[in-house]
């Protein structure tokens, strides 16, 4: 008896879940489909039912998987990723805006990477703020694979789209000595990254959009800020650095928005993805940033370094990271000696890309 009342309800929890037709959709209309089912209102920012899903309330109204662990697994490249939400506007390289699906890998990369390296003497070895001319932009992105830099003692190619490329080869790295009463860094060297089994394989690449990632600079007050302020700074202005003393002469130009296939997180995605199901979503985001730092264990998203600078004055070197025990910080684009890189990618899919399979679960995950 026991075991014919367990299939029953097996049987019924198969029937409610949302699985994808045999015939397979398109990977947005699928999960817009799920919200829509389940009465989503795209006037409220609560989240839909048990869906997982929420909008944003932002001007672009996107459709996020949000709580401690929603059921947005997808099967890409051979792995595990997890679907961010449905981004809406998303400028490709042909100038087209529409809706797009965004993935992060569900697991950081193997290799702690620094965001950017630069030669000892500039921005006092702090190394670049500008995601598009960032070591890690060329180590993520194609078209970089004679890619060296100009600094003394590193010789052959560095960072040059290994993960793209899925090979293995140099990345930059920072050498740090004790100088009582703190560690200081010493010199620029390089360290082996592996990516021959994680990186992009060729069947994965014709999936993945050419985007224009939004780059602008996060104020240095950011924790004063709301989410929907962050989102605007986000795609707002990217601060050049100008004063040219020590810390701030580098002479690259800021831009506030690059085009690429790779690129990391916003500081914004982390906040929106936490789970307000115990208070009311829309008051909780009236909050300053510094709130959500105690929301951790309600997000499924909880560390890793952002795509973003932080603008400081006359420093041309902060970029945007975030922690599990203290929300959105301020991090130097060199890293620091006890400071660990997480890097997980992120990827925007192409419109016509499919879902073939799966119910979103960690176990049977969506498949592309």
């Amino acid at each position: 008896m026991k075991k014919q009342v367990t299939l029953v309800i097996l049987i019924a929890l198969f029937l409610i879940m949302p699985t994808v037709n045999a015939k397979s959709m398109k990977a947005t209309d699928y999960i817009q489909k799920i919200a829509d089912d389940a009465g989503g209102n795209k006037n409220s920012i609560e989240v839909i039912g048990n869906t997982g899903l929420a909008y944003d309330g932002t001007a672009d109204n996107n459709l996020r998987y949000v709580g401690k662990n929603p059921n947005n697994y997808v099967w890409f490249n051979d792995e595990l990723w997890r679907i961010v939400g449905i981004m809406y506007n998303v400028e490709d390289e042909n100038g087209g805006k529409t809706a797009k699906l965004k993935l992060v890998r569900d697991k950081d990369l193997s290799v702690y990477i620094p965001y950017d390296i630069r030669d000892m003497s500039i921005n006092s070895a702090n190394g670049v703020n500008e995601w598009g001319k960032s070591n890690l932009y060329k180590l993520l992105n194609p078209g970089f694979d004679n890619n060296t830099e100009n600094i003394p003692n590193i010789l052959g190619y560095t960072n040059n789209s290994l993960y793209w490329n899925r090979k293995k080869g140099n990345c930059l790295r920072m050498n740090y000595r004790w100088i009582y009463p703190r560690w200081e860094k010493a010199s620029i060297t390089t360290t082996e990254c592996d990516f021959s089994n994680e990186g992009i394989k060729e069947e994965s690449k014709s999936l993945i959009e050419n985007v224009y990632w939004n780059t602008g600079s996060l104020p240095s007050n950011f924790n004063e800020k709301t989410v929907f302020e962050l989102y605007q700074n986000e795609r707002g202005e990217a601060k050049k650095c100008t004063s040219n003393n020590t810390t701030c002469n580098d002479n690259v130009t800021r831009e506030n928005r690059t085009l690429g296939r790779v690129g990391l997180l916003h500081s914004t995605d982390f906040i929106f993805e936490t789970d307000t199901s115990n208070t009311n979503r829309a008051t909780l985001f009236e909050n300053p940033a510094s709130e959500f730092k105690d929301y951790f264990y309600d997000r499924w998203l909880y560390r890793g370094w952002n795509i973003n600078p932080i603008d400081i004055e006359n420093e041309g070197f902060n970029v945007a990271n975030y922690d599990s025990n203290w929300g959105i910080e301020t991090r130097t684009a060199s890293g620091t000696w006890n400071e660990y890189e997480y890097v997980f990618p992120s990827v925007y899919l192409k419109n016509s890309v499919l879902l073939t399979g799966g119910i979103g679960t960690y176990s049977n995950p969506y498949i592309v």
